[in-house]
């Protein structure tokens, strides 16, 4: 299995370099599954926006249209073991950033086992409502220490409107922008 979601990536890389002729950053895309409807087109139009699998699908296609290559796992990738299959793929060199999109504390604790792997942390960007989010919480708790530790250590932790009122991508553009632009400054194809 790691052999072959290895070679997912590479052969993006490939077909990216012969495309575009330069690098495109590769960014998995974390946080909630899929609604209980078998088919999100069938979501109503108003209830798109705060569904949480919505607004983190909304921001792959944005980054994607943005000249990101975005993934998500279960989209990509067939893991037989996510909670440890996880740690592995987001470990590879060709993964460059590691977005959780975090609704909940349930859902913040769950990727907190990211912030303890050294490779992956330096690679995390966790969104958060900013409500959660450790600048504007002043309940402080085992939530707030994962984040103060992950910003501290290099790691990213951005704050969004759950509510949908703003899109997700207004929210994280400047952040990509500049990574793409600091990126492909440092490395040439």
């Amino acid at each position: 299995m790691t052999a072959s979601t290895r070679d997912v990536f590479r052969e993006l890389n490939e077909r990216i370099k012969k495309q575009y002729g330069y690098y495109i950053p590769h960014i998995i895309v974390c946080g909630a599954g899929k609604p209980c409807l078998l088919d999100c087109t069938l979501c109503p139009a108003d209830k798109r926006r705060p569904c949480h699998y919505h607004q983190r699908m909304e921001l792959v296609d944005a980054l994607n249209s943005n000249e990101f290559n975005a993934v998500t796992f279960e989209e990509r990738f067939k893991l037989r073991s996510p909670s440890v299959e996880e740690i592995k793929v987001c470990r590879y060199e060709e993964v460059d950033k590691v977005v959780v999109f975090s609704h909940s504390p349930a859902a913040i604790s769950e990727y907190s086992s990211f912030v303890e792997d050294p490779v992956v942390r330096m690679k995390l960007v966790i969104l958060v409502p900013t409500e959660y989010h450790p600048y504007y919480n002043l309940r402080p708790g085992y939530i707030d220490s994962v984040f103060w530790r992950l910003i501290v250590d290099g790691g990213q932790v951005i704050p969004y409107d759950a509510s949908g009122v703003r899109p997700i991508w207004d929210c994280v553009k400047r952040y990509f922008e500049t990574y793409k632009a600091v990126r492909s400054h440092r490395y040439t194809i």
